[in-house]
């Protein structure tokens, strides 16, 4: 099992996929917000600054854009899902630990830029690879669920991790977007297309197709395992 499927619970959707770039407005109002809130949380760790990969963006929301942009479906996004890298982004630096970071995110929320911060911190161990910390806030009246996770990752890594290849697809701070190289078929197809798993992923898959599939608009789109 690697780092990052402890982290996520899934794994990359196929071993031999690439990564591709994907046309979308990322000046879209919520992906807008989207990239706001990634150039903030860069800013305040001084990520940018040092090349480093940063805070990403992925899965439903840039999936939901994508969709509708391409008029396959039309949804209102709902929440932003974020993943950062724990050792990447806070290796040499003064946080030492979660609750640190915790206590970085709560100034933040002092100034009224976030609201409605809290975590849960108990899969973490600073000395335990793919160990991570799940936080929680409003962010422009979105719902913010940000991963951190104690593993080194990549825009291209993130962008090919997901149950379906519909869901594989990541956008970092300058709106670049990335996405598994058979989401643009998929998506035309009406196809939620996942990977073969057994046991407690595939009923992970089965749930999260349900609850796509029952959003107006999404009827038409067929489930179905590679």
């Amino acid at each position: 099992m690697s780092s990052l499927l402890q982290a996520f619970g899934t794994r990359e959707y196929a071993d031999n996929a690439c990564a591709v770039p994907v046309c979308l407005n990322t000046d879209a109002p919520d992906l807008k917000k989207a990239k706001t809130l990634l150039k903030k949380l860069n800013d305040i760790f001084n990520v940018a600054s040092e090349g480093k990969i940063g805070f990403i963006l992925y899965g439903g929301a840039l999936r939901d854009q994508y969709l509708h942009e391409n008029d396959f479906a039309h949804n209102h996004i709902h929440d932003l899902d974020i993943i950062a890298s724990v050792p990447e982004i806070f290796k040499d630096k003064n946080f030492l630990s979660i609750p640190d970071i915790i206590n970085a995110l709560y100034t933040l929320q002092k100034t009224g830029f976030i609201e409605k911060l809290r975590f849960n911190d108990r899969h973490f161990d600073q000395f335990r690879e793919g160990s991570f910390a799940n936080v929680n806030f409003n962010f422009g009246g979105i719902r913010v669920d940000l991963k951190l996770v104690n593993t080194s990752i990549t825009h291209e890594m993130i962008a090919l991790h997901g149950d379906a290849t519909i869901n594989a697809i990541a956008m970092n701070s300058d709106g670049n977007v990335l996405a598994h190289e058979r989401l643009p078929d998929d998506a035309a197809g009406a196809l939620y297309r996942c990977r073969v798993v057994t046991g407690k992923e595939r009923g992970i898959s089965e749930q999260r197709y349900n609850r796509f599939s029952k959003r107006p608009g999404r009827d038409g789109f067929h489930f179905e395992y590679a």
